[in-house]
């Protein structure tokens, strides 16, 4: 179910953080940092197989997120495509760490996430009600003249 406030939108917005977080920076080494796919990883002989499943898992979450949050299409294709080629990427076996500390699809997938969530203003409310506003008529006639870049999304 989409959200429907933006004490909902929050909470996603909060779940989509603790994902990044856990995924690509739970150990942080300077600029670098390794995440839970990346300690599951190091288990010699299994790790491939559960790093590949937390990273399906972590990767579904973070669809499911921005799905709910109402992020584009296009952003929820490329979050695809990341998670799709991080999961693979678990099955490389020539520096696997190395791959897990520079490859960070979870990080990237929730930064376009959160970015697309930043660039959008939403509404809640019936969307009739507010297209009689002379504030969302103004506000539209910025987004149409290129003055401002926002999308907008009602919660209804």
């Amino acid at each position: 179910m989409h959200v429907r406030t933006l004490v909902d939108l929050h909470n996603t917005r909060l779940a989509i953080e603790n994902l990044r977080r856990v995924s690509d920076r739970l150990v942080g080494l300077g600029p670098f940092g390794i995440g839970l796919d990346g300690l599951l990883g190091a288990i010699p002989g299994l790790g491939e197989f559960f790093g590949a499943i937390y990273s399906v898992g972590a990767g579904v979450l973070l669809f499911y997120h921005g799905w709910r949050g109402r992020a584009s299409a296009g952003v929820l294709f490329q979050v695809g495509i990341l998670i799709a080629a991080r999961t693979l990427s678990n099955f490389i076996p020539i520096a696997g760490g190395l791959v897990d500390m520079l490859f960070t699809a979870h990080r990237w997938s929730a930064d376009l996430i959160l970015a697309n969530m930043d660039r959008s203003l939403y509404i809640e409310g019936d969307r009739a009600e507010a297209e009689r506003s002379p504030e969302y008529a103004a506000l539209m006639d910025r987004i149409r003249s290129g003055e401002e870049r926002r999308r907008v999304v009602f919660l209804d």
